[in-house]
């Protein structure tokens, strides 16, 4: 994992193979200005299901859940630390729906945009 600082001086986790974000608990928040990093936690827990994917800071393994309830962006989320890890499908599918999520969430794909734009991160392959 490689250390990214954003614009606003927070910093996130990139992995240079896969291209996939780390955001510790908090972070997510941090850059969107919601009062929370995943408004619609409650429900998306009680849906969750266990991944084979090791935490990278815990030792766990992460749970995937929805990120939003409307939209099939699913991410994956540490039980122990409550970071949130997005990979390079999801981070795709978050700038596919940034016209119907609306503000203040439609921040977190501005977010993601620029990380991608900063990482050289290329387009997923279809």
């Amino acid at each position: 994992m490689v250390p990214y600082r954003l614009d606003d001086g927070v910093e996130v986790d990139v992995c240079p193979i896969t291209k996939g974000i780390w955001l510790d608990l908090g972070e997510l928040r941090a850059l969107t200005g919601l009062e929370v990093d995943l408004p619609f936690f409650r429900e998306a827990v009680a849906e969750s299901r266990e991944t084979i994917w090791p935490s990278p800071v815990a030792s766990c393994r992460l749970r995937e859940i929805r990120f939003h309830p409307h939209h099939e962006v699913i991410i994956d989320y540490c039980p122990e630390s409550g970071g949130i890890w997005l990979d390079r499908g999801e981070l795709d599918k978050l700038k596919e729906i940034a016209a119907t999520i609306g503000n203040p969430r439609s921040k977190v794909l501005g977010i993601v945009c620029q990380i991608a734009r900063h990482v050289s991160v290329p387009p997923a392959s279809r």
